[in-house]
């Protein structure tokens, strides 16, 4: 009774709720919106790797295309395919040192399913690009929360750095090999994951994955040559799923807490996908320098002003050029094209203000690795960054290029991961805030609209790339202290018969790099065809002396002897001692001695004596 009192008494007294706070409780219960699944995050994904380059879809040959696909042979035709796992990748054309046998077969397959469609090579890469974007959001995802994973792969598809590897086709080779080094890693996590019994099949057959995986991406590009260093990295930094503990069997007496796997050094090492992934590495060694070699051959000084430089240089310079590309992923709106002499000049002296430059920005990163110390992927994400760069960074040994925005697209991968830890700390620290949904929502705009100006840059600059006018103009524009963008533009448009123009194209190459001896030659055919003879043979002069060769040689003998310059064409011919003369060579050169002994000049002189 009086329990029923009680409790009809506190019903009783308890206030009525007033309708509009009912309202509101039901309209927040009805703008509760569920997460988007899994499945829409990857197609939206998929959509903006895809659709930020659209543009670039309708695009021809341009570039390297041009030498590469189209006017390649072993692209043309599928009869001897098994040839191009013993040939150089721009074979048979030239041999410079490079071994990327998978990518020069995916052209040859799509030149077989569709001869001389340029759309559908561009078509691949968007879809190659996209499907990267897809797999950096699935790594991620063990790494991250949902939302800050999908802003570090959304970052990735979109930023306008990688325009070059989506819009050129040869930037299928670092395509290939990102996609492949990404499924690659995740199947050895799948196999380190794999434990007990009954998983040690499945773990193997993961390990045999990577391993193939691994291989056909290394033969797509050297660049990710650092694949296997990667899941080390994993276990060391304790970046993979936390296993709990594991209870002892009932004879062996209490349960046991036995210590997490990614514990100790040598902990990596006992697990078959890391020693899977090093042996793909091998292999694919193995196979170069049977083919091609250990090293790039013919790097020249313009490509890379490194060639000569000492250590400490080649340290400075290679830091500089990894923090411009770090700044040119982030901020992609105003970057150069080409790098070669003199874009990025090489940091020679110690303490100039270059080089103070990147140990102060050493020390600003050295600062955020120190504050995001507690986040895996931050963690992970930095030393990614690094030990896929150091490859390519001219530090341990030299390559083509001092600098170039396709080096930095598998090194992307990592700054994406630490974009995402950067992200995940934003919003962990916003939720302190006093209006923490609005700071929150500012937040995402901030991000939706970062990544909607590098899609309308990708966007706009795509055409850039349509074919080798469009793209050497843009290319001279966007690098103007590159002594090679100019006179690449100057041939162009000396094969479009725009001499006047390309002249002065060749006559800037000069200007930035005046020993540049191709520039001094292709001036001189721009001026023989204005009919300027005068200018033509200076040229000329100028090309020959810079490196006396017998083809120079052929071009300028005809012009002395026709200016009459008898003494000019005898020293030139001196200085072609070492070689072999053809015969109409020594036969200008006997002009020139027969001219010289009968001038009215040489006749005064003996008259005199």
């Amino acid at each position: 009774m009086n329990g029923n009192k009680n409790s009809s008494h506190n019903q009783g007294s308890q206030a009525p709720v007033s309708a509009g706070k009912l309202q509101k409780g039901f309209a927040l219960k009805k703008a509760a919106v569920p997460p988007p699944s899994r499945g829409f995050q990857i197609s939206l994904l998929a959509l903006l790797g895809a659709g930020s380059f659209l543009t670039s879809a309708f695009n021809q040959y341009c570039y390297d295309d041009v030498y590469i696909v189209f006017h390649n042979p072993n692209v043309r035709s599928l009869a001897h395919w098994p040839l191009l796992f013993v040939q150089d990748y721009w074979a048979p054309m030239l041999r410079m040192g490079l071994y990327r046998p998978l990518a020069i077969l995916s052209f040859a397959l799509e030149w077989r399913l569709r001869p001389n469609a340029a759309w559908l090579y561009h078509a691949t890469n968007l879809g190659l690009n996209a499907l990267v974007t897809v797999l950096l959001y699935v790594l991620a995802r063990r790494l991250l929360r949902p939302a800050p994973a999908f802003f570090a792969a959304a970052w990735f598809g979109c930023t306008a750095q990688h325009l070059g590897v989506v819009a050129g086709l040869v930037g299928r080779c670092d395509l290939l090999a990102a996609a492949g080094a990404l499924l690659a890693l995740l199947a050895a996590i799948e196999a380190i994951e794999c434990h007990g019994r009954d998983a040690e099949w499945r773990g193997l057959g993961w390990s045999a994955a990577a391993f193939l995986l691994a291989l056909m991406a290394l033969l797509c590009k050297e660049s990710v040559i650092a694949l296997a260093g990667l899941p080390v990295l994993m276990i060391w930094l304790r970046a993979l799923p936390q296993r709990g503990t594991v209870a002892a069997p009932a004879a062996a007496g209490p349960a046991v807490k036995t210590p997490h796997w990614s514990r100790g050094v040598l902990q990596p090492f006992r697990q078959p996908a890391v020693w899977a992934l090093g042996a793909a590495t091998v292999v694919y060694l193995m196979m170069r320098i049977q083919v091609v070699g250990w090293m790039a051959r013919r790097i020249q000084y313009i490509c890379n002003p490194l060639l000569y430089a000492g250590w400490f240089a080649r340290l400075e310079t290679a830091l500089w050029s990894g923090l411009i590309g770090c700044l040119d992923l982030l901020w992609p709106f105003h970057m150069p094209q080409d790098y070669c002499y003199n874009q990025m000049a090489v940091i020679t002296r110690p303490g100039s203000p270059r080089g103070l430059a990147v140990w102060g920005m050493l020390a600003g990163i050295a600062g955020l690795i120190w504050l995001m110390r507690k986040k895996p992927a931050a963690r992970l994400g930095w030393l990614w960054l690094g030990l896929t760069y150091l490859p390519v960074s001219n530090l341990l040994f030299l390559i083509g290029a001092i600098h170039a925005n396709r080096l930095f697209y598998f090194p992307s991968l990592g700054l994406a991961l630490v974009l995402g830890a950067g992200a995940e700390m934003l919003s962990d620290s916003l939720r302190g805030w006093r209006w923490p949904r609005a700071a929150a929502a500012a937040a995402a705009a901030c991000g939706v609209l970062l990544l909607a100006a590098y899609a309308w840059t990708d966007l706009r600059q795509g055409p850039q790339w349509s074919d080798n006018i469009s793209f050497f103009a843009y290319m001279a524009r966007s690098s103007p202290r590159s002594a090679v963008a100019h006179f690449d533009y100057g041939g162009v448009l000396q094969q479009w018969g725009h001499e006047k123009r390309a002249a002065a194209q060749f006559r800037a190459a000069i200007l930035i790099h005046p020993v540049y001896r191709a520039a001094w030659l292709a001036l001189a055919q721009c001026r023989l065809l204005q009919h300027n003879h005068a200018w033509a043979l200076l040229d000329l002069r100028h090309a020959f002396w810079l490196h006396p060769l017998p083809g120079v040689f052929n071009q300028l003998a005809p012009l002395e002897l026709q200016a009459g310059h008898n003494g000019n064409l005898l020293r030139e011919g001196r200085a072609l001692r070492g070689f072999q003369l053809a015969p109409a060579q020594k036969a200008w050169v006997w002009e020139a001695e027969n001219r010289s002994r009968n001038s009215p000049v040489k006749r005064r002189k003996t008259h005199r004596r």
